[in-house]
């Protein structure tokens, strides 16, 4: 499986690394480890022993070595060149004039990598500009720090303090993702989008510093007038670019937008796609569709709850949240047949379709009004006015959750009295990431991008590199995400961008059902919203699903999973030996999901993770 995992300082030698090599090299996947050393520091990387991708680069005068998972390709060579050729002209480019120079070169960009400048005595760890390979830190008592891509390595390691940041994990029950830099320990923090964390070998102190020129800075130049053809080719560059990586690739395919583009414009004659979901769904249905309009060859995964149990363990410790089962059994699949990478959608809604620009806070009755009609209509406000927009920011965000179902009184308290901390943790992220222009819509794209997209969507990739390798040709091209990011949101938002692409590109997908609408793509995003809109508010999706496409809108495995004894046994065992739950309020709850009693499980996705941290602490 794929990893990174560093002592710096005292606790080099407080780690036990023999016991920790035991615990990265078992299954799912062989894997071997890659080390590098220095004064003061000691790390590691994890790759699949059949992974043929490079992971160790040097600069020509050996005073830059890299280490890295994942990979990467600069504008120094031609595309023709290739990942090994791009990773040792990355080193020479960080010898020749400094870290910050070569981060500018970059072009592809996915992983979490080590930087050591023999010259300058300094360690550099850092992640991609999205961080799609997530970082985590934390002190150690001993002295010295910890850092690694699977946080519960870190808490397991008995190195560093397990107390529960309560905060932390209130955010990821009522928002689905912790925020800013916390995670479910107080000593554990996330490695925050475009920063680096540098550890001065003299000194022996670690500090986290930003990129240079970092995309969050960047806002829509309104005088663009993006044409679709235009986008597509930036789209299809991209494609290319990630294909030079190598590899035999399959598609991970879903019934939104991204991955059905992906299917129009990745360049190979026919592909292989891989859905997963519930059976007879419209998820499973339009991902079918699409892959029979692109000639694909089409495999759904089923993912029964036993498969689920048996992988838990594995991949809570893969990314601490134990999330995203489905995508995680279809990484499996592909790899059962002979698969070593995946291609992902992530962001494609984002860049192409404005999802990230929609649902602002403060917004005016009438400019509400005017998105139900797919016109976007930004505002802007100054600093003075950020609590007022976290509160209205917590307000979407908040989950209603049935905790009572599932959770102790002492736990509900414990986690419900923190919401002042919750509107910090949000007050704080705006002041880092506001744009100079003080638009709102800009504002809220870029909390969003250093939030639950890094935090939460973006797991599911952690997820699948244990088994294959991740390609992202949305968020992976550095060149289209800051291009993207230029665009107008006016001009994208509400996919009035997105639908005009496939209109135009890919007319055979235009004509399958959108995912959300259930309406065909290729319909005016103003219909397909005032449709959507209106079958929802009257509740009638579902019929219109099997009007339409003959399926169930339901697309969660959990409330089936959860009339299992199995299951049941698990929920009780985890939440009961944390203090979440007592067995009289699960017993209740079990004997209303076993009688077909109308109960909210999604709370137990969150719950369970959560559950094992408090358990490490």
């Amino acid at each position: 499986m794929h990893g990174l995992l560093a002592a710096v300082g005292p606790a080099v030698q407080a780690l036990d690394f023999a016991a920790i090599e035991k615990a990265w090299i078992r299954p799912p996947l062989e894997s071997r480890l890659h080390y590098l050393e220095g004064p003061g520091f000691r790390l590691f990387v994890s790759r699949p022993k059949d992974c043929r991708r490079p992971v160790r680069a040097s600069s020509p005068d050996g005073s830059v070595e890299v280490l890295i998972d994942g990979y990467l390709l600069t504008d120094l060579l031609p595309e023709s060149a290739g990942p090994d050729e791009h990773l040792s002209a990355f080193a020479a480019a960080v010898s020749a004039g400094g870290l910050a120079g070569a981060l500018k070169r970059l072009t592809i960009a996915m992983f979490a990598m080590a930087v050591h400048e023999a010259r300058e005595q300094r360690l550099h760890i850092l992640s991609d500009p999205l961080t799609l390979v997530p970082v985590y830190h934390a002190p150690a008592r001993s002295g010295g720090y910890l850092v690694s891509t699977r946080p519960p390595a870190l808490a397991e390691s008995g190195l560093i303090d397990t107390e529960p940041d309560y905060a932390g994990i209130a955010e990821w029950i009522f928002t689905a993702s912790p925020l800013a830099s916390r995670t479910a320990l107080k000593s554990l923090s996330f490695l925050r989008p475009e920063h680096i964390l540098t550890f001065d070998e003299g000194e022996a102190k670690m500090r986290e510093v930003s990129w240079p020129e970092p995309i969050f800075a960047i806002e829509p130049d309104e005088s663009l007038r993006p044409e679709p053809a235009a986008l597509t080719e930036a789209f299809q560059r991209s494609c290319r670019r990630h294909a030079a990586l190598g590899g035999k690739v399959a598609q991970l395919q879903s019934a939104g937008l991204d991955s059905r583009f992906i299917l129009a414009h990745w360049p190979s004659e026919r592909q292989t796609c891989f859905t997963y979901g519930v059976p007879g769904s419209t998820e499973v249905e339009i991902a079918r569709r699409a892959a029979e309009a692109a000639r694909a060859e089409f495999h759904h995964v089923p993912t029964p709850v036993e498969d689920y149990l048996e992988a838990y363990d594995t991949m809570f410790r893969l990314n601490g949240m134990g999330i995203f089962y489905t995508r995680y059994a279809a990484a499996h699949a592909a790899r059962e047949h002979g698969f070593d990478t995946l291609l992902d959608g992530f962001y494609g809604d984002v860049f192409y379709g404005g999802s990230f620009y929609t649902d602002l806070p403060g917004q005016t009755l009438a400019g509400r009004l005017q998105s139900l009609l797919t016109i976007h209509r930004d505002f802007r406000v100054g600093p003075e006015r950020y609590d007022e927009l976290a509160e209205g920011i917590l307000a979407r965000t908040w989950i209603e959750r049935p905790l009572e179902k599932f959770c102790s009184p002492e736990f509900i308290a414990e986690v419900t009295s923190r919401r002042a901390e919750m509107l910090d943790d949000i007050s704080q992220t705006l002041r880092q990431v506001r744009p100079e222009g003080g638009s709102v819509s800009v504002l809220v794209r870029n909390l969003k991008m250093q939030n639950r997209v890094s935090r939460f969507s973006g797991q599911q990739g952690v997820l699948c590199r244990g088994h294959v390798e991740i390609y992202f040709p949305f968020a992976g091209d550095v060149e289209q995400l800051r291009m993207c990011l230029r665009l107008p949101p006016a001009s994208i938002s509400y996919n009035r961008m997105y639908v005009p692409m496939y209109r135009e590109s890919a007319p055979h997908l235009a004509r399958v059902v959108s995912g959300h609408s259930l309406l065909p793509l290729k319909t005016a995003p103003v219909i397909q919203r005032i449709f959507e809109t209106t079958l929802t508010h009257l509740k009638l999706m579902d019929r219109w699903a099997r009007l339409s496409v003959g399926g169930s809108t339901s697309w969660d495995t959990w409330p089936a999973w959860l009339t299992t004894s199995h299951m049941q046994a698990f929920v009780e065992r985890e939440l009961i030996q944390a203090n979440v739950s007592e067995k009289s309020t699960l017993q209740q709850t079990f004997n209303e999901i076993r009688a077909g009693q109308p109960v909210a499980t999604g709370v137990i996705y969150h719950l369970l993770p959560i559950a094992r941290w408090l358990s490490m602490s």
